[in-house]
């Protein structure tokens, strides 16, 4: 968000394009300064800002960098950074909300992940002081047996979220994970919003700033930033380039709702494509956000859940495990 607003104010003040990214790199964020370095030697060079950037691609959502082909191919790279300036805006509030709803079962649940492998390491220095104990953790004693715990946990907790990362960003089933998502109760209607507002915004600045149909229709898809998406950028555009109307080549897929593709066709014969593709873009935004936010919240309550089951079943384990010590002992 703040490169995003950093470059929109040095390309309204009339800066040149490579001077504008050596000012990143000079004085933008830290993680940001050596791509913007890069990006602007090659823009001195002569090259363009799409290829400047064709090498930082895996480093950048792949949304920012369509969106900014999109900007420049257009003409109108300042509007472009504005509404991703908002996008990225709307994803930070939301991440914000769900952190503050997750922190505390999550901070409950690594404390007692922690007393936990205390207790299996006290477990084996009673042992090895007092003889054999018939009290363990999931078979676990001692030292070893509090490292194998904390292992554990941490590949059961941190393993499928690194694997879905992969499957949604690099994977090779990548684009039927997403369309996977998009078919799902809430989370998919919040997905679908959020790719037909950044479809409808970016086919609003193509086809205002005169790009022909096929490409609009090419770099719009490409600039929802979600692959099944953009899977079929290629096919739109050879679609249109046979004649088909945008409305009937984007129905092929279908992944657009009727809504979206009313508001087009409808838009199409009325010849006033950018104004109602805007305000068809300002509306899923508001509907994006609002799902978004709910998706924030059924997760935060699904983390809680896990964790208070976790616990619960842990301290039913070992108070089982008591009671049976007990029943030895009156034995």
């Amino acid at each position: 968000m703040q490169v995003c607003r950093s470059l929109r104010h040095l390309l309204e003040a009339g800066l040149p394009m490579p001077k504008v990214w050596q000012q990143l790199a000079d004085k933008g964020p830290t993680a940001f300064r050596t791509l913007a370095a890069s990006v602007a030697d090659t823009l001195r060079q002569g090259e363009n800002l799409e290829t400047a950037l064709a090498s930082w691609a895996s480093r950048l959502p792949a949304f920012f960098s369509a969106a900014i082909i999109v900007g420049e191919r257009t003409g109108r790279l300042p509007e472009v950074l504005l509404e991703l300036e908002q996008a990225f805006a709307l994803q930070l509030e939301l991440r914000r909300q769900f952190w503050s709803r997750v922190a505390w079962p999550l901070f409950q649940f690594v404390v007692a992940v922690l007393v936990l492998a205390l207790f299996i390491w006290l477990l084996g220095v009673i042992e090895s002081v007092g003889g054999q104990s018939p009290m363990s953790v999931f078979g676990l004693k001692g030292e070893k047996g509090a490292m194998i715990f904390l292992v554990s946990v941490a590949a059961v907790a941190i393993g499928p979220y690194l694997a879905i990362r992969y499957l949604f960003h690099r994977g090779r089933h990548s684009v039927a994970v997403h369309r996977m998502l998009l078919r799902m109760p809430v989370l998919g209607g919040a997905l679908q919003a959020l790719a037909e507002a950044r479809l409808a915004q970016a086919l609003a600045v193509a086809l205002d700033a005169g790009l022909v149909v096929h490409e609009a229709a090419e770099l719009a898809l490409e600039a929802t930033g979600n692959p099944a998406y953009a899977h079929w950028a290629k096919s739109v555009r050879k679609q249109t380039r046979r004649g088909r109307t945008l409305s009937e080549a984007l129905s092929e897929p279908h992944l657009l709702s009727d809504e979206f593709l009313a508001v087009l066709a409808t838009a199409e014969t009325a010849g006033a494509e950018p104004e109602a593709l805007r305000r068809h873009a300002q509306h899923r935004y508001e509907q994006a956000a609002d799902r978004l936010r709910l998706c924030a919240g059924i997760a935060a309550g699904i983390v809680w859940l896990l964790v208070v089951i976790f616990i619960a079943s842990l301290v039913i384990r070992l108070f089982s495990q008591y009671v049976q010590v007990l029943n030895e002992f009156s034995l």
